[in-house]
Formats: structure tokens, sequence, C-alpha cells
């Protein structure tokens, strides 16, 4: 018996993990290519299964880790980041709504090619921190590197 109960709470927790990882989260820019001295957006977009939620950049508890994007470039400036509004909702094992992102996401950012720039090509890193959870129970907080990169042309 306590055989059978071990098996099943593994393959319990295993089910658990493989829902947190099934956020897809992808990056684009807006234009194909960028022009030296533009300024153009890109967006980075969360896709979250219905049996998930993700808490918002603002969840509302302190608690709570919020999902945020951060950029690293030694080549572009980016100078805005607009977070969507989540939903109010309110969960087992919180007293009060938390603020959460469902569904389809999009974290939308505006960035700078300077003019000076000699590479063909920008890169654009990003990391994405974010805490997946359920009805029920959150998972420990996730964090998923991305790279973009926008070929480059003068003007």
């Amino acid at each position: 018996m306590n055989r059978i109960l071990l098996v099943l709470l593994l393959v319990l927790s295993t089910g658990f993990a493989v829902s947190a990882q099934t956020i897809g989260v992808s990056i684009k820019s807006d234009k194909s290519t960028i022009v030296r001295g533009a300024e153009a957006s890109g967006t980075v977009t969360l896709s979250i299964p219905k049996v998930l939620h993700i808490n918002s950049n603002r969840p509302r508890d302190e608690y709570l880790i919020p999902t945020s994007v951060s950029f690293r470039s030694n080549q572009i400036k980016v100078a805005k980041i607009s977070y969507p509004r989540g939903a109010n909702r309110k969960f087992g094992f919180s007293p009060k709504p938390l603020n959460v992102y469902e569904g389809t996401v999009q974290i939308r950012f505006r960035y700078k090619v300077p003019e000076n720039l000699r590479s063909q090509v920008v890169t654009i890193s990003a990391v994405v921190a974010y805490q997946a959870c359920t009805d029920e129970v959150c998972y420990p907080p996730q964090k998923k590197n991305l790279i973009l990169r926008i070929p480059v042309k003068k003007r």
C-alpha cells in the first residue's frame, strides 16, 4: 500500500511540474528590419494553458512574485515596457482577490537603435520571470531567456 501511495505521489508531482513548465514564452519585433537611429516596438507573448494562471505585474499581494520582463543589450536602449492589466480573481489559497494573467498575454516594449550602430544585426536578450499557479497551489518561480535578432539597415 505504501509503495502504491509513493508511486501515485511521484506521478502527481511530475504532472504538476510539467504543467507549470507548459507556459509558452516568445518575443518578436514589429519590424523585420530596423533602420539605424529609428525607434521600433516589440512584443513578449505568454501563452498560458487553461488550468494555469500567472501573477500579473502587480499581483496585489506582497508575497506573490510579479511577472516581469528585463532586457539586456549593449546595442539598443529599451525605452518603455507596457504590461497589460490583469484580471482580479479569487482563489482558495488567498483570502482576497489577486491580479493575474490568463490565456494569451502580450507585454509590449519600445526600443531605439543608435544612429552610430556599426553592427548589421541587433541582438536583444530578454528574461521573463513569472510564477504559475492553479486554483489551489502556486509553483516555484520560473525564468525564461529569450533572444531576438533583427537585421539593421542604413537610412
